[in-house]
C-alpha cells in the first residue's frame, strides 16, 4: 500500500477517481434542487426521471477501449473532461432541453472517465493490484462524499451557478493532473 502511495501516477489516478464521483454526485444531487425550484418546479417523479440520463453513459462505456485505441488514453481523458465541463455549463442555459441534455452529457463523460481512470490503476500498479484498486475505490468514494457536501456550500452561497463553477473547477484540476502525470498517448 505504501509503495502505491509513493507512485505519482497512481496518486494522480486516485485524485482523478476522487474527482469523478465528486462531480457525479455534485451534478446529480444539486441539479435536482435546481429543477425542483421555480421556474421549473419538477415533481418528485420528474426529478427521478432525470436519472434515466445514466443510460447514455452505460451505453457508451463498452466502447471506451476502441476510443482509447483510436485517440490515445490521455487525449481521450482530456477530451472527456472538456466535454463534461461543457455538459455541466449547458445546465445553465434556461430551458428544459439543455438542462436535461447537460446531465446526459455529464453521465456519459462520468462513465467514460471512470472506465479510463480505473484502467490506469491496473496499468500503473506493478504489484499488489488489488491493493492499488482498493486505494482507488477509497479515493473514489471519499470524492463522492465530498461531492455531496462541498457543493452544498456553493449552493448556499450562489445556488446552481455556484455548484456548476465548483464542478468545472474540479474538472479543470483533474485535467491539469492528467496533463502533468500521464505521458502523451
Amino acid at each position: 500500500m505504501l509503495r502505491h502511495l509513493k507512485d505519482p501516477q497512481l496518486i494522480a489516478t486516485y485524485a482523478i477517481g476522487f474527482g469523478v464521483l465528486f462531480n457525479f454526485i455534485a451534478i446529480f444531487t444539486y441539479v435536482s434542487f435546481h429543477l425542483a425550484a421555480p421556474p421549473f418546479g419538477f415533481s418528485p417523479s420528474g426529478l427521478g426521471a432525470i436519472f434515466v440520463t445514466y443510460l447514455a453513459g452505460a451505453a457508451i462505456s463498452p466502447l471506451t477501449g476502441r476510443m482509447t485505441l483510436r485517440f490515445g488514453h490521455r487525449p481521450l481523458l482530456l477530451g472527456v473532461l472538456a466535454a463534461w465541463a461543457c455538459g455541466t455549463a449547458l445546465t445553465l442555459v434556461p430551458g428544459i432541453i439543455p438542462i436535461i441534455a447537460g446531465p446526459m452529457v455529464c453521465a456519459t463523460c462520468g462513465m467514460l472517465c471512470q472506465t479510463l481512470s480505473t484502467s490506469y490503476v491496473t496499468a500503473f500498479a506493478r504489484e499488489g493490484r488489488s491493493a492499488a484498486v482498493g486505494l482507488y475505490v477509497t479515493a473514489f468514494y471519499v470524492g463522492g462524499s465530498m461531492g455531496a457536501f462541498l457543493p452544498g456550500l456553493a449552493w448556499k452561497a450562489a445556488g446552481w451557478p455556484g455548484c456548476v463553477a465548483m464542478v468545472i473547477a474540479m474538472l479543470a484540476a483533474m485535467g491539469l493532473i492528467a496533463v502533468r502525470a500521464y505521458k502523451q498517448g
